[in-house]
């Protein structure tokens, strides 16, 4: 953010500070992150890394989640919705995708 702009919100007359964990799985070097809110227990937020200025874009939900869930049984998750939804390839075969889709 610029050093001379402002924001411009309305004030609802509360001022709140939450405190709150985040447990996060992070595979590959900022390519998906995973993360387990403890302020919305029941799922899990997945990203992935879109080389921006935040370096993740949201892009799913993992839902029916167990609040008490132990790290174990995250990475259970996690690893069951990589088998699931991710297609995992070499960076050879992502340029050869990337030369093939600029030549048509």
């Amino acid at each position: 953010m610029e050093d001379n702009k402002k924001l411009s919100f309305t004030y609802l007359g509360d001022i709140r500070i939450e405190r709150a964990n985040v447990r996060v799985i992070e595979i590959g070097a900022g390519s998906l992150k995973f993360a387990l809110d403890e302020r919305y227990p029941h799922y899990i937020k997945v990203y992935i890394g879109d080389n921006s200025d935040e370096g993740f874009e949201y892009i799913d939900d993992i839902l029916g989640i167990d609040p008490k869930i132990n790290d174990d049984e995250f990475m259970t998750i996690v690893l069951n919705y990589c088998v699931q939804h991710v297609e995992f390839i070499t960076n050879k075969a992502m340029e050869e995708r990337v030369q093939k889709y600029y030549k048509i």
